[in-house]
C-alpha cells in the first residue's frame, strides 16, 4: 500500500488574504479566530481570520449592531446583514464578539 503526503505551507501575504472569502454565519459559529490584520484588504480597516475546517475566512471587525441586522461604514456607502428575528441577530452579534475576543494577535504581513 503507498501513501502519498502532500504538504504546502505558504508565508501569509497581502494577496492571499485578499483571496480569503468572507466568513458565513457557520464559519462564525464553529470556526477558530486566529488572529486579526490591519490595512491588508481594502475598505476594510481591520479583518479577522478565521480557520475553518483547514480553509482560511475573513471577517471586517468594524460591525455595529441594530435591532434586526448589522450594519459597517465603508466610506460614504453601508454594508448591511439582515435578519428575520431580533433572536438570530443576538446569536449572530454572540458568534461574532466571540471570534472577536479570541483574535488577540495581530498578524503582520
Amino acid at each position: 500500500m503507498e501513501i502519498e503526503i502532500t504538504t504546502t505551507k505558504k508565508k501569509l501575504s497581502k494577496s492571499i488574504v485578499n483571496q480569503m472569502r468572507q466568513a458565513s454565519y457557520a464559519v462564525l459559529q464553529t470556526g477558530k479566530a486566529i488572529g486579526y490584520v490591519i490595512n491588508v484588504r481594502s475598505k476594510c480597516h481591520k479583518a479577522v481570520l478565521v480557520k475553518y475546517k483547514d480553509e482560511f475566512y475573513f471577517f471586517p471587525a468594524d460591525y455595529k449592531k441594530g435591532d434586526l441586522a448589522v450594519y459597517r461604514k465603508i466610506g460614504k456607502w453601508s454594508s448591511k446583514v439582515g435578519f428575520d428575528s431580533e433572536a438570530e441577530c443576538n446569536l449572530w452579534w454572540e458568534f461574532y464578539q466571540r471570534c472577536l475576543k479570541e483574535a488577540t494577535q495581530q498578524i503582520y504581513i
